[in-house]
């Protein structure tokens, strides 16, 4: 795409009488992702111009350690989102290979029933070798899809550890995922990822009846965030239960104020 053909969509984006359609979008994401600072400068000028405080919406950040279950979470909240006539977009990022710099964009897969019934965008994209749990295109990609009225965006980072937690940097609210089956009472007390998130969720309860970490991770949360006011929630989940993830659904309306 060249960059005056970018600039044309780009007020395509912002016409309220011009049909979206998922390619137009795709094609956009793409053009930030592979030709560099160009794109990303006129994106940030004419978002910028539209949005002066640089606000970047409901921009939902998911986050934890691989196999922790974010796709699964990630997949209930589309299906959540549209129920209740939310325009929803998801960017789902993966490693990418460091002999062959592709990706294996698993996410799609494991999402792929919420979007095909519902009006979902979703978009799995390499995280290129980068560190902090996304990619460089993350933030132009989310501007773009912001433009594009989108009423919620979730961003789900590859598999992170404590010192990756760029997706504050990004999303309005954060979820911090953990397995009920892994690490003890010294693993929460550590700084870094254990510090922004708004939500907490230890997940695989029913397979692991950890209530020592439960324990040892509320008081961390509490450790973390001085103003009683402000202490985020921990939630003991179980994914395969409605009622878990209604609950967390409720928590995260609540965090977006929707």
């Amino acid at each position: 795409m060249k960059l005056s053909e970018f600039a044309i969509n780009l007020d395509k984006l912002q016409d309220n009488k011009f049909q979206l359609n998922d390619r137009l979008i795709a094609k956009m994401i793409s053009a930030v992702e592979e030709n560099g600072m160009d794109f990303s400068d006129l994106l940030e000028k004419v978002y910028l111009s539209k949005f002066p405080t640089g606000s970047l919406g409901k921009v939902l950040g998911v986050t934890g350690a691989p196999g922790v279950g974010k796709s699964t979470f990630v997949n209930n909240l589309i299906s959540r989102f549209s129920s209740i006539g939310l325009a929803v977009a998801v960017l789902a990022f993966d490693p990418s290979s460091r002999k062959t710099g592709g990706a294996f964009l698993g996410d799609r897969i494991r999402c792929s029933e919420s979007i095909r019934e519902s009006s979902a965008y979703f978009r799995s994209m390499s995280n290129k070798g980068t560190y902090g749990g996304l990619s460089l295109a993350c933030l132009s990609a989310i501007r773009i899809l912001t433009l594009g009225k989108f009423d919620v965006i979730i961003v789900e980072t590859v598999g992170v550890g404590q010192n990756e937690v760029d997706i504050a940097e990004v999303a309005t609210k954060v979820v911090y995922m953990l397995d009920s089956g892994s690490g003890d009472s010294i693993q929460t007390e550590k700084v870094g990822i254990m510090e922004i998130a708004d939500l907490y969720i230890l997940n695989k309860s029913d397979l692991y009846s950890n209530t020592n970490l439960e324990m040892a991770l509320n008081d961390a949360v509490l450790g973390h965030h001085k103003d009683a006011s402000k202490v985020p929630r921990v939630l003991s989940m179980n994914f395969k239960a409605t009622e878990a993830i209604d609950a967390a659904f409720f928590e995260i309306r609540s965090l977006l104020q929707l």
